[in-house]
């Protein structure tokens, strides 16, 4: 790894496994952590300057809502445990190296190469048809933000001076329900959206906002 980090300033690390269907319990969240702790040593070996990481709200304790950078961590999936697990290791291997460290902890996503599984490409998906949608109450709380403004998010925080862990957020609640209508609104087409279709699930927490 110390050699392909030759040369260079700055490391964004973005690579995780992240298949819809598996990724919040799969063993390879392992192999994820172990690749990053390899990528991190190589990088401090050639003493690039900074490194950027990625995590996951779901570090946090999901109990309160709104969640800061202060709020303490609680993980309760192999993914979330593995996110966890690579930002204190990095923290600490970067601190004893004196590079800086960033590490921005995404929230809920959407926009242009989102899973066509995730929530919304499979509303829009529908609603181009003229099919319905099937979802549950809708009433969960979430903090939304589009992909292109995380990604924006995340170069600035390449570019500046902060260190430790970051929100990559909108800062803005919003229902299911509301994101779900503000998306059928553009197609006409409110009476497709079917709420109540699916049950909602009970270990879903319901309300998860970042705090910038």
């Amino acid at each position: 790894m110390g050699k392909a980090c030759e040369g260079v300033d700055t490391v964004v690390h973005v690579a995780w496994y992240t298949n819809p269907s598996d990724y919040l319990l799969s063993p390879r969240n392992q192999d994820c952590l172990k690749g990053t702790l390899a990528l991190a040593k190589g990088a401090a070996q050639v003493k690039i300057r900074r490194f950027i990481g990625v995590g996951t709200c779901f570090e946090y304790k999901l109990t309160g809502g709104y969640l800061s950078i202060q709020t303490p961590l609680n993980p309760l999936t192999p993914y979330a445990s593995c996110k966890a697990a690579a930002f204190s290791a990095l923290t600490n291997h970067f601190s004893s190296e004196g590079i800086e460290f960033a590490w921005c902890r995404l929230f809920y996503l959407y926009g242009d190469g989102k899973n066509p599984k995730r929530l919304v490409p499979y509303i829009r998906s529908k609603l181009q048809l003229g099919k319905v949608a099937e979802l549950t109450s809708g009433m969960q709380i979430r903090d939304y933000l589009n992909v292109a403004s995380a990604g924006e998010m995340i170069v600035q925080s390449a570019l500046d001076k902060t260190l430790g862990p970051i929100n990559i957020c909108s800062g803005k609640p919003i229902t299911v329900r509301e994101l779900a209508e503000t998306i059928a609104d553009e197609y006409g087409a409110r009476q497709l959206l079917k709420f109540g279709a699916r049950p909602d699930n009970l270990i879903d927490p319901p309300c998860v906002v970042g705090v910038k």
